[in-house]
């Protein structure tokens, strides 16, 4: 038999079953698809957490390039990207290029059937916003925008959307863990990432309280060796309870640990 240690912090759940009920209703009646994760950056610069998300977005791509990733910055991108997208519209308006494509759509919507103007209102649209970029995102994203990008005093966030799988989870806590004013949050993986949490926190407390009650007793015996025998039977009723555990099959969590 072995020690099994249980940090599973569900355990300390006093949700009530009416509670839980309502909450499955709730999904199975309104809730379609699986829900996702969500990687969440801040910072006091609205353009700088931009850039950052950019670029965590494209490092969580990389890594894992078969997922379907949403940023906000696709549409509303930070000021040196959107500079930069604005740089290649305006080589391919000065090259003649666009304006070659626009007529190469002419000749299109003849073959199709249609007027040869079907696709003006589009590129003068394009060309316009070329020559005087407008200060906002189109209005149709502008909700969007508004939920993914936000502010809260001095403090802008965003978030970033990933399919919520233990494999898409553990990238995006890397990339977290090197961003202090990085968060990813997990329905399917909040529990694991709470009892992770709680679990190293105490264990640190407990390995901090061994070390004090060892520092004590040498202390108060001003004795290697007295201090030693002093802690032998602290071990051994130790050794004897974990035996105990392990023979019954019984976890140890949290609670057994402060009993």
């Amino acid at each position: 038999s072995r020690i099994k240690l249980n940090d599973d912090i569900r355990q300390f759940d006093i949700t009530s079953q009416m509670t839980l009920k309502s909450e499955a209703s709730y999904e199975k009646n309104w809730q379609f698809g699986p829900r996702p994760s969500m990687l969440i950056v801040t910072g006091k610069s609205k353009d700088g957490i931009l850039r950052r998300g950019e670029a965590l977005a494209a490092r969580l791509r990389r890594a894992l390039p078969k997922i379907d990733c949403f940023s906000p910055t696709d549409i509303s991108p930070s000021a040196m990207k959107l500079a930069e997208r604005l740089s290649r519209w305006r080589q391919l308006e000065e090259s003649g290029r666009l304006l070659q494509i626009g007529e190469e759509m002419r000749q299109m919507a003849v073959e199709q059937g249609f007027a040869p103007e079907f696709f003006d209102p589009f590129f003068n649209a394009l060309g316009g916003g070329v020559k005087r970029p407008p200060d906002s995102a189109p209005e149709l994203f502008l909700p969007l925008i508004s939920r993914t990008i936000t502010r809260n005093g001095d403090w802008y966030s965003m978030m970033i959307f990933f399919p919520d799988n233990d494999i898409c989870n553990a990238e995006a806590r890397s990339l977290a863990a090197a961003d202090p004013d990085c968060a990813v949050i997990s329905r399917k993986g909040f529990h694991k990432m709470i009892s992770s949490e709680v679990s190293g926190r105490f264990m640190f407390l407990l390995a901090l309280a061994v070390s004090l009650t060892c520092v004590v007793t040498f202390l108060f015996f001003r004795s290697f060796l007295l201090a030693s025998a002093a802690l032998i039977p602290t071990l051994i009723s130790l050794i004897f309870t974990g035996a105990a555990y392990a023979v019954f099959n019984v976890p140890i969590n949290i609670s057994v640990c402060f009993g």
